[in-house]
């Protein structure tokens, strides 16, 4: 794999741990906005790892590395 991918795939899988243990700050409005960019942004980092073919999807929000068979 790619030196740029393999830094790639390692943000993604640091991305995801603070994607999943985000914190609320209880402002609705100040949460709902900081939660749109959080989900753009993943949405985008797993776009561009499939698309380079990093990763596939494997079953229900998990990803699979294709090289190591790996699940994310």
């Amino acid at each position: 794999m790619n030196k740029q991918y393999e830094d790639l795939l390692k943000v993604y899988k640091d991305y995801v741990k603070v994607f999943n243990n985000w914190e609320t700050t209880k402002i609705p409005k100040k949460d709902n906005y900081n939660f749109d960019k959080l989900v753009n942004v993943f949405h985008n980092l797993t776009d561009l790892l499939i698309s380079c073919n990093v990763i596939e999807k494997y079953g229900i929000k998990h990803y699979k590395v294709i090289e190591s068979g790996e699940i994310i």
